[in-house]
């Protein structure tokens, strides 16, 4: 162990690999960065007593300490203080070293012209305990970027009041194979002049939130607490963690513009999602979370429609249920007349939109199918006409098609046009002899086409005793009378005839009364 109280002190431990090295007072690094290879612990000499000692950045151009590879380097208890118009991060983890930051380690104060106000990942750094606060990167990452294949895991302490002249307020986690960690601590009052006041995780970063709470962040464009931006790996939000309370023009908590968006547990948020693609994928269930939806380019005030997917099953967790769509809130506005459910293994937002259906050409015929139908009205089917004098062949649609039903799934507003072709006019002749004698010379049936002049028959009926009248629409007469020889147009019905009769009357004289005075008239050889 040692105890150092100036640069050289330190600089000289350093050089002896000491395993641990404890500052019995605050110190100044004037000379450059501290390059440590090796494995050590750097603390306070008199941390026993609450006395934390200093470690200063006076220089402009690098990191105040940079670890090599396969260094693991612990600081707790001492506070790492920076400088302005620095050239380089409070400290600089290069790939295959590791940096512990436990209790009573601070990162503070460096006003940082590169990546990561505080820290530059490229290693491996583990947060035990440990605050970030008031450091100013002008590109991005306010405190942390990680980069290039980095794993910073965050379990517990504060990264708060950090400023990203860029993006990424709090942490920049970017590059293949980058990840970040959250199971606890705190991310907030960080401020992002673009995307992401707190995190923002891009090009191909990943990153798992299980635990803690993020808030009071601020972004000036989209995602105050998170930004998961295009080509991010996975972002998984899960167990217990609390991403509310955040702020941004657009999305003011969590904003997703990446497919592979993951939630688990019971994390409580808001989530603005920018296009189906990006909604949540469910991997385990998310009874008992609070997911509020905020309105987005894909969940707009004016919603259209009435179906829209907000989350996904996967192969982890192919079964929703009722209880996962609980978990889901609307968005405030422009949802009023919309609920949460499973619809087709998915969880949606959905209602009963009365949409409009129109029917043309229907001539006057009585119409008995719907002029409106909701999602839950489906399937529905269409219903033929009744038109006289015409054979209905269908309901098309504007393009010419034949439907029948309106199925299930079907949304927006609907055209139909019925389809008739005409039938053959009919004249139907009825003697309308009942009670007898019975009428002869009755024409046959006549037929012709709609809109074609018909012509009755010459042909007088027969009826012995009685006198052919007229034609009549009405057996009684009380109908329209035709004459033999006249015309009529068809209407497309099968009209019916039926002959009027007169009696005619008889003499009241038997006939041989009659014979014996047709004789005593004429000569007796005329009436035989």
């Amino acid at each position: 162990m040692a105890v150092v109280t100036t640069e050289q002190g330190f600089r000289e431990a350093v050089t002896n690999s000491d395993p641990t090295i404890e500052l019995a007072n605050d110190i100044t690094i004037e000379g450059g960065p501290i390059i440590i290879g090796f494995d050590t612990v750097l603390t306070s000499f008199r941390a026993a007593q609450g006395i934390q000692s200093t470690l200063s950045k006076g220089f402009t151009s690098g990191s105040l300490i940079n670890l090599t590879a396969n260094a693991s380097v612990s600081i707790q208890d001492l506070i790492l203080n920076g400088i302005n118009n620095s050239a380089g991060s409070l400290i600089y983890v290069t790939s295959g070293s590791q940096l512990g930051l436990n209790t009573g380690a601070i990162l503070q104060n460096n006003i940082n012209s590169a990546d990561g106000g505080a820290l530059l990942n490229q290693g491996t750094t583990t947060i035990n305990g440990a605050v970030l606060t008031n450091n100013i990167t002008s590109r991005f990452g306010g405190a942390i970027a990680n980069r290039l294949g980095g794993l910073v895991t965050f379990n517990n302490g504060s990264i708060i009041d950090n400023t990203a002249n860029t993006e990424g307020g709090a942490i920049d986690n970017q590059d293949t194979n980058s990840r970040f960690v959250m199971n606890g601590g705190l991310i907030s009052n960080n401020n992002s002049l673009g995307n992401g006041g707190g995190i923002i995780n891009i090009n191909g970063g990943s990153s798992e939130l299980t635990a803690g709470s993020i808030t009071g962040n601020t972004s000036q464009t989209a995602g105050g607490g998170i930004y998961n931006f295009i080509n991010s790996g996975d972002f998984s939000l899960r167990g217990s963690i609390s991403i509310i309370g955040n702020n941004a023009p657009e999305a003011a908590d969590v904003y997703t513009a990446e497919p592979n968006f993951q939630i688990g547990g019971q994390p409580t948020l808001s989530l603005a999602i920018a296009d189906e693609p990006s909604i949540p994928k469910i991997i385990s269930s998310v009874d008992g979370a609070t997911l509020q939806l905020t309105n987005s380019s894909y969940l707009p005030v004016n919603p259209e429609g009435s179906r829209i997917i907000i989350a996904a099953p996967t192969p982890s967790y192919p079964v929703l249920t009722p209880a996962d769509a609980r978990a889901f809130i609307k968005p405030p506005v422009g949802y009023d007349d919309w609920e949460v459910e499973i619809v087709n293994g998915s969880i949606a937002l959905t209602r009963d939109l009365p949409f409009t259906i129109t029917y043309e050409n229907t001539q006057g015929a009585l119409n008995p199918n719907p002029t409106q139908y909701t999602a839950e009205s489906l399937p529905i089917t269409l219903l033929p006409l009744t038109l006289p004098g015409f054979a209905f062949l269908g309901w098309r649609d504007p393009t010419g098609n034949l439907v029948t039903e309106i199925p299930v799934g079907t949304t927006g507003n609907l055209r139909f046009i019925a389809d008739f072709i005409p039938l053959d006019a009919a004249i139907l002749f009825e003697a309308n002899d009942a009670g007898g004698p019975p009428a002869t010379n009755i024409p046959a049936p006549i037929s012709f086409l709609l809109g074609e002049q018909a012509t009755i028959p010459q042909t007088i009926p027969i009826r012995p005793g009685f006198r052919f009248l007229s034609w009549n629409t009405a057996p009684d007469g009380s109908g329209l009378s035709y004459a033999p020889g006249q015309q009529l147009i068809g209407t497309g019905e099968t009209i019916t005839l039926y002959a009027q009769w007169r009696v005619v009357r008889r003499s009241s004289k038997p006939d041989y009364i009659k014979l014996a005075e047709c004789c005593r008239a004429l000569k007796r050889r005329q009436c035989h």
